[in-house]
């Protein structure tokens, strides 16, 4: 239901933007588009490598799953910040509404495909990745969260995606692989101090 609200909320919006622009889009040069695919395609094999010691299925499903969840855990975040700044066309802030809501709560639903696989686990190394991609968020909202079409905002959207992809493929590191973002000893002058 919400991926057909999404593709209809998308005819809508695009059909507008077609007329209000008499029949004429231009769209800047897309620099990202083939970054994203190259990293899906990449997260894909790297996270079917991860999870081998499920079997072979067992690691389709979950470089499937993960694969899913890598671009979105970039989205999720970007679309909450970005939905306020758009200025609708004229079937107005309805439909941006429909759009965003069913959007949205699909890629919520994409995320929680994760909890299905057995191979899963929030490290710290996860989350110093996520740290990561919202610190160039912050650095993007400096210039205003310009869209991808100068070096700059293009550099910037394609490195928060870099730390996205590479935190969904964090979840699925095996425990000895990510050591150094392990339980670290707890020095003896601390623990008498417990």
């Amino acid at each position: 239901m919400g991926v057909i609200a999404v593709l209809v909320a998308s005819a809508v919006y695009i059909v507008a933007l077609y007329r209000q622009a008499g029949g004429h889009l231009t769209y800047p040069p897309d620099y990202v588009t083939p970054v994203t695919y190259t990293l899906l395609v990449l997260s894909f094999f790297v996270i079917a490598y991860l999870a081998r010691r499920i079997g072979f299925w067992g690691a389709v499903g979950s470089a499937i799953v993960g694969t899913i969840a890598a671009p979105i855990i970039f989205e999720l975040p970007f679309d909450l910040i970005i939905l306020w700044r758009i200025s609708p066309p004229p079937p107005g802030v309805q439909l941006i509404l429909i759009f965003f809501t069913s959007f949205i709560l699909f890629q919520i639903l994409s995320l929680l495909m994760l909890t299905f696989t057995p191979v899963v686990k929030l490290s710290r190394l996860t989350l110093f990745l996520l740290a990561g991609m919202f610190v160039i968020f912050a650095v993007w909202a400096v210039f205003g969260f310009a869209p991808p079409e100068t070096s700059l905002p293009v550099a910037l959207n394609i490195v928060s995606k870099i730390l996205a992809f590479a935190a969904a493929v964090s979840l699925f590191l095996p425990e000895e692989k990510s050591v150094w973002f392990g339980r670290q000893p707890v020095p003896a002058s601390q623990e008498s101090a417990q």
